[in-house]
């Protein structure tokens, strides 16, 4: 939708009220240990979700402890690689609008993979703001705290994300994204914690993607700049591009890439799937057309 034509109305729109939708939602278990003789525990959980529509193509997402249980499970694979595997993000409240965050960088590198938050830990309250301001930009802001968990020390954090794109010329684009994670209740003194958790990760990143009318050539270029505290000072810039040509038939894509792990760590809130490494990975064939 970002790149559709224009709209001719019989009529202008009706003005419409302002839209917005709750899904609470209370859950309640009962534990009691009968070989033990134990007493019986009670818990209860309250959370949901809010949707607000700001404008027409602007939506403003709140969550207080999100439940996840009816989400589809991943696919079971055996990882006999050194490198993790991708799997797809798949809550509902991540997905609308998830190419403003997910499609910045390339499959097998991303600034910002969702599926780093709120898996192994809980979330505690978080909120999202993505849609289109008008015909040329869009933007994407997210938040979300996550709890703290004792028996391994790891403190509260917040992941924050901003993403900008603009449409430039017919079909291209500019991107710009920075992710924050930034640890809640961090010690100052000297403490075990610091060689466990970083007191925050930051990337910034930059991307132009070429997307001409006539479709025969494509190509992506973006550049990456990673802060954290065992690193500052010392970021260097990823660089990846992409190109496509498509005509008389043809097909011919290319894509070089030169990624480096010393200066962008994915563990903290991106995705890597491999690095230290440059490519070239080359491709050529013909294209039938059937009518």
């Amino acid at each position: 939708m970002a790149y559709n034509g224009t709209l001719v109305w019989d009529a202008p729109p009706p003005w419409q009220r302002l839209n917005f939708s709750v899904i609470p939602y209370v859950l309640g278990t009962v534990n009691q240990d009968f070989e033990n003789d134990e007493k019986t525990n009670y818990d209860a959980k309250i959370g949901g979700d809010v949707k607000l529509s700001l404008t027409s193509s602007l939506n403003l997402d709140l969550t207080v402890n999100p439940d996840f249980s009816q989400v589809e499970v991943d696919r079971q694979v055996t990882n006999l690689g050194r490198f993790e595997l991708f799997f797809p993000e798949k809550r509902q409240s991540f997905l609308e609008n998830g190419d403003l965050f997910a499609s910045f960088g390339y499959p097998t590198i991303r600034p910002f993979f969702s599926r780093r938050i709120g898996l192994g830990v809980p979330i505690q309250a978080g909120a999202r703001i993505s849609g289109n301001l008008n015909e040329k930009w869009r933007l994407g802001i997210m938040d979300m705290q996550t709890a703290s968990v004792d028996n391994t020390r790891l403190p509260s954090q917040i992941f924050g994300v901003v993403s900008l794109q603009r449409k430039v010329f017919s079909r291209s684009s500019i991107g710009l994204m920075f992710v924050n994670k930034q640890s809640i209740g961090y010690p100052q003194e000297n403490d075990s914690l610091k060689t466990l958790y970083p007191e925050f990760n930051r990337n910034l990143g930059v991307e132009y993607n070429l997307a001409p009318s006539n479709n025969q050539w494509s190509g992506k270029a973006f550049f990456l700049a990673p802060f954290d505290p065992t690193r500052l000072g010392k970021a260097k810039l990823e660089v990846g591009t992409k190109h496509h040509w498509n005509a008389f038939g043809w097909m011919f894509s290319s894509k070089p890439q030169s990624l480096f792990t010393y200066t962008f760590d994915a563990r903290f809130g991106g995705y890597y799937a491999n690095g230290n490494r440059t490519s070239l990975t080359t491709e050529l064939g013909i294209v039938f057309n059937l009518t």
